[in-house]
């Protein structure tokens, strides 16, 4: 190979290039270098001044010693603050100007040193003076003198150190300066020495292999049209194709063209792009092209050379389709096709950031629960997804541009841009509901739907907002049985405001115990004799007092009815056995169980544990449960009533006639006690239907050897009646209403005959 040909002259341009380099950064590094060096030499200096500068600070300090162990000398009598205090203040004042002699001439500190000496002096003075033999005999005027003289001299002082100050600092300051100016120069020298060196460098990098490049290249350009597995056309400046490679022939054959009619098509395409390139002067430009169903990845090149355009075309059709399914499945349901719930997060803040009226609406399939139980997997997804077909053709054949996304397996949102919120929400409901009437679902299912809506801007600013206040009136209409829909108020706002901080002041209470139990008597009207007492949880928040039928139910919802059942169940049982220590050994005290709080798996050890903490025979405790709780996993039940039986807790049924209509279970379950709910007892003086009620209970009871007692007795009528038909226990306000501790245990003291 010659001695110049393209490797020699590739090798010689890259060892000249390192050597260039390899000079050029030694040379830098032993500037830094240096440049270190002067700036560590620079900081010794400093630090030098630094020195000086606390020698100052120490000398003021050894100064206003001296100045206070001679009055403190002159104030206590003291010889030892002499001769230790202010020697050792004095003798150290002595050492630091020593070392700042070593700093200043003479000169500079000949004053401080003379004040020091005279300040000396005049202490020795003041204690020749102080030393006399009693204290009479010192000249307290003459000490007085003597410590103005010292303090006079020590305020003389101050000024000449500020000087001496000032000195270093101008020192500092200039040393300073100069160096930092030195470093900058020296710097800049080097960064633009660098970069000019890293720039020529590269310059001739680049152009060698530039050159190289050119020449490898040439040989194979000539095959890469044919090569190349894409597309390519040349067209002449009229757009007329003057070169298609295989790959082009290949593609017009796919689509039944001919090369020129392809080529027709694809220069009308391009044409917008062939201005663009000219009137911006670009090289080339990229963009993306739809032909006939394919898509395809387009560059193209203005050849001013050749006087021609050169389009490459890239087949991205499988790609495109694969990114167009993630778009569609990223922003859709994958079983009913809607929008999904990132589609409606992005249109309801692009409402809110535009400040658009509208109305955000939730749906929701209700008892959805049951309807998974009820159906098999596939089954119970195409039931939603004709539900979803409903509200879809719903929404479409309405006037309004209602917008339907499918946000959960079982809620649907929508949003509305509309004023007339009302109005609208009603019209929709009732068309909803109307198709999802005649619809026939699959397995001939019956559906309903729970409805939550409300308006933006009057509900909620932002998103955050307008999503919480929307659930809320869903959740309310939820809990309404009969309510076709609810649209979110401010009252409604309000309630489950108060429903959460409720639910916070519930924990804190039942950490803290402020809740209390009331005890309301049951009378035996045969015997005329207490029987028992029902328990009835209260609790003041704030003085005043919180309805039960208000923290009851929101701590069944909140799953804190478990630990307010059994912190009532065992405050009960020691409340009971209070009570049977005090003689009222047959009292039977009577607890409402919630049903979540039975069907715990661990309800009998807690009421085990109860009795056994509270030293409480099973005797005197009474459970009162409700119908429902026995139909509830009805083999578990009876399993927890035996038990409890044996132990001897009694077991009543309370609310009895208002829930299930079978009374198989009356037979099957070892019950003691019937409690006739008190809306049968409240009108039956006066309702005939409500007295047939009371009166079959009552038969039913009897004949099956079970106690019966009646709830809500308010009048005397009632009681006679009651009486009359063979029911022997009564509880009421007619006999007394609710106590607490205290007046409880005084009502019982009060009646002659407690069982």
């Amino acid at each position: 190979m010659s001695e110049k040909s393209p490797g020699n002259l590739l090798v010689k341009f890259n060892v000249i290039f390192i050597l260039f380099l390899v000079v050029g950064l030694s040379i830098s590094a032993l500037v830094y270098h240096f440049g270190n060096n002067i700036e560590r030499s620079t900081s010794q200096l400093i630090d030098e001044d630094l020195q000086v500068y606390s020698n100052f600070q120490q000398l003021r300090k050894q100064l206003t010693e001296q100045e206070s162990a001679l009055h403190a000398y002159y104030a206590s009598f003291n010889p030892s603050l002499f001769e230790y205090d202010f020697i050792a203040a004095h003798g150290g004042a002595q050492d630091t100007l020593d070392q700042l002699a070593h700093y200043f001439d003479h000169t500079a500190l000949s004053a401080l040193m003379n004040n020091q000496q005279i300040v000396m002096e005049i202490a020795t003075a003041l204690d020749a003076n102080m030393r006399l033999q009693t204290r009479s005999q010192t000249d307290w005027d003459l000490a007085r003198l003597q410590l103005q003289q010292v303090r006079q001299l020590m305020q003389d002082t101050h000024p000449l150190i500020e000087q001496l100050t000032g000195i270093v600092s101008q020192r500092v300051e200039q040393s300073k300066d100069r160096v930092g100016s030195q470093l900058n120069y020296m710097n800049v020298l080097v960064f633009i020495y660098g970069l000019t060196a890293l720039t020529i460098a590269l310059l001739i990098l680049r152009s060698v292999k530039a050159y190289l490049s050119a020449n490898k290249l040439n040989s194979r350009l000539a095959l890469f049209p044919q090569r190349n597995p894409n597309p390519i056309f040349s067209f002449s400046k009229n757009n007329i194709v003057s070169f298609a490679n295989p790959a082009a022939l290949r593609l017009a054959a796919k689509l039944d063209h001919s090369v020129e009619a392809l080529g027709l098509k694809l220069g009308q395409k391009i044409d917008s792009f062939q201005q663009n390139i000219k009137s911006e002067e670009k090289a080339f430009e990229r963009f993306e092209l739809l032909l006939e169903g394919l898509y395809f990845q387009c560059e193209l090149h203005w050849l001013s050379d050749q006087r021609q355009w050169d389009l490459h075309l890239t087949d991205v059709t499988a790609k495109k389709h694969a990114e167009q399914k993630m778009v569609f499945q990223a922003y859709h349901h994958p079983e009913t096709c809607l929008d999904n719930q990132y589609r409606f997060r992005e249109v309801l803040e692009q409402f809110v950031e535009q400040n658009t009226v509208f109305t955000h609406g939730i749906i929701e399939i209700r008892s959805y629960s049951q309807l998974l139980s009820d159906n098999t997997f596939n089954k119970n997804h195409q039931v939603v997804i004709e539900i979803a077909a409903v509200l879809d053709k719903v929404c479409h054949d309405m006037p309004e541009d209602i917008k339907l996304f499918h946000i959960g397996d079982k809620n649907f949102a929508i949003l509305i841009p509309s004023s007339e919120c009302a109005a609208l929400v009603k019209r929709l409901v009732s068309n909803i509901k109307q198709q999802i009437n005649l619809a026939q679902f699959s397995g001939q299912h019956q559906v309903e739907l729970d409805f939550g809506f409300a308006c933006s801007p009057h509900d909620g600013k932002d998103v955050e907002e307008i999503n919480r206040n929307t659930r809320i009136a869903l959740d309310s209409s939820a809990s309404q049985e009969h309510t076709e829909y609810m649209m979110f108020s401010d009252h409604l706002g309000e309630a489950i405001a108060r429903q959460n901080a409720l639910q916070v002041a519930m924990r804190l209470a039942l950490k803290s115990g402020d809740f209390e139990l009331y005890f309301q008597p049951q009378l035996d009207v045969t015997k005329n004799r207490v029987i028992g007492a029902e328990v009835l949880i209260r609790w003041q928040l704030n003085e005043q007092w919180v309805s039960p039928a208000e923290f009851i139910p929101l701590a069944e919802r909140s799953g804190m009815i478990l630990p307010l059942g059994d912190w009532i169940l065992k405050t009960a049982c020691e409340k009971a056995a209070q009570f049977a220590k005090s003689g009222y050994e047959d009292l039977v005290i009577a607890v409402n169980i919630s049903p979540k709080q039975f069907t715990h798996p661990n309800f009998v050890e807690n009421v085990k544990s109860a009795l056994f903490d509270s030293g409480l025979k099973a005797k005197n405790l009474e459970l009162e449960i409700t119908e429902g709780v026995l139909f509830n996993n009805e083999n578990a039940t009876i399993n927890s009533l035996h038990i409890l039986k044996s132990m001897g807790v009694q077991l009543a049924i309370d609310d009895f006639g208002t829930g299930f209509s079978s009374l198989s279970y009356l037979k099957d379950f070892p019950i003691d006690k019937l409690k006739i709910d008190q809306s049968f007892v409240r009108n039956m003086h006066v309702d005939s239907a409500d007295q047939s009620i009371v009166r079959t209970i009552i038969d039913l009871g009897n004949n099956l050897g079970v106690t019966l007692i009646a709830e809500g007795v308010e009048e005397l009528e009632q009681l006679n009646m009651l009486k009359e038909m063979g029911c022997k226990e009564i509880q009421g306000y007619w006999f007394s209403k609710p106590l607490d501790e205290a007046y409880f245990n005084d009502f019982l003291a009060s009646k002659q005959s407690v069982a």
